[in-house]
């Protein structure tokens, strides 16, 4: 299998495994929903930036992602989310919150610093 076709498959694997939509992944990466299906379908090639973004996303190298690396199974069962914490936490919030979370996660430190001092002032009484 070539490494563009495990890409593609890994591109919605992945995806589907955080349970988010193509215009999830759109907002959350800032790119439009029809570059992400055209990733998606082989249709287009991410650019390395993108490769990044997603790597990052879906928690896993950007090897693993193309396919390069050896990966671990991407089939959830039912019974998966329950003993992963993070998953419950996160199925608790509301689509709004999960999108900020995963936003967050795609933040370098500085800029987590800054917007955690910010909310932080926000939220003062």
């Amino acid at each position: 299998m070539s490494n563009n076709i495990k890409l593609t498959e890994n591109l919605k694997a992945y995806r589907r495994k955080l349970n988010l939509t193509q215009s999830d992944v759109a907002e959350i990466i800032n790119k439009d929903r029809t570059s992400i299906a055209k990733y998606e379908s082989g249709a287009a090639q991410p650019p390395f930036s993108v490769l990044r973004l997603m790597a990052k996303l879906y928690d896993v190298t950007i090897d693993e992602l193309c396919g390069i690396a050896p990966t671990s199974p991407l089939v959830v069962r039912s019974d998966d989310k329950a003993q992963d914490p993070k998953s419950t936490i996160i199925e608790k919030c509301d689509k709004q919150e999960q999108l900020m979370i995963l936003k967050f996660k795609l933040m370098d430190d500085d800029k987590k610093r800054d917007f955690m001092k910010i909310l932080n002032e926000f939220l003062k009484d």
